[in-house]
């Protein structure tokens, strides 16, 4: 799948999603997360392109690039309730 187009809105609860139409969304929240923390936000998007559902497969690959990416979502889910103007 190639990606066709970026956007950036607010998706409730959500930090991104990749559609079947290889539009990849993000969450305007998303971006005021550390650098690190929304470079898992990317590559978990990007593995969707290959993966569409949270299989083993999946979550092997996202840790074949981020290979810390428990540490990543324990920050969200610690912190991402706190990203706000």
């Amino acid at each position: 799948m190639t990606v066709r187009d970026i956007r950036i809105s607010d998706l409730g609860h959500r930090w991104a999603s990749c559609g079947r139409n290889g539009v990849v969304n993000f969450n305007w929240r998303s971006v005021m997360a550390p650098v690190w923390v929304f470079d898992y936000i990317l590559v978990h998007e990007m593995v969707h392109m290959i993966e569409r559902g949270h299989t083993d497969r999946f979550w092997h690959l996202v840790a074949r690039v981020i290979p810390d990416y428990e540490e990543h979502v324990r920050w969200l889910n610690e912190n991402g309730a706190d990203l706000d103007l």
